[in-house]
């Protein structure tokens, strides 16, 4: 008789999770993109996708991702607190609907409360290199504020480009 903990062995054995699993992730995030752009029909994004996902898994079966920016261990430890931290949102969204708080009162905050989550995400991706990648007290961004820094400029501008003139921000959706 086969037991649970024998068929997670045999699935970790072949490499499920670090292979298989980050290339599901990868694929699927490509895939609905570029099918959600319309620049491709849907066979050309499955092969966007399919190169995508599987230009990030070849190196690290190969090992050729330097020590600290291995793409695939950074996902396996980013998720999880990735995860816990949408189990809090949807708890707290549970217990305020529950209590029946009033959104209304919310909506104020909204932004200010997506603006943190989206900070902790990208500060649990670029933190999660594992250990000895980043000095004690190190403040983790730093060395990537040259990638950062045009990024946050291309989504102001793209904001501000597609933002109604004359209207508020409920015009926009």
């Amino acid at each position: 008789m086969v037991d649970l903990e024998s068929v997670f062995a045999i699935i970790q054995s072949y490499d499920v999770v670090d292979v298989f699993l980050p290339f599901l992730l990868i694929f699927s995030l490509v895939f609905f993109i570029v099918s959600m752009t319309r620049l491709f029909k849907t066979a050309g994004a499955v092969v966007v996708g399919a190169v995508m996902g599987l230009a990030v898994v070849i190196p690290h079966v190969l090992g050729k991702y330097p020590p600290c920016g291995d793409i695939v261990d950074i996902l396996n430890l980013a998720i999880p607190r990735v995860g816990i931290m949408m189990l809090i949102i949807v708890s707290f969204l549970i217990l305020v609907v529950i209590i029946g708080l009033k959104i209304d009162f919310f909506k104020r905050f909204l932004g200010w409360f997506l603006m943190a989550v989206i900070v902790f995400i990208v500060y649990t991706f670029f933190s999660s290199g594992g250990e000895g990648c980043f000095g004690e007290g190190e403040f983790v961004l730093i060395p990537y504020l040259e990638y950062i820094i045009p990024i946050v400029l291309l989504i102001v501008i793209i904001l501000l480009l597609t933002r109604e003139k004359g209207g508020s921000d409920a015009d926009v959706y």
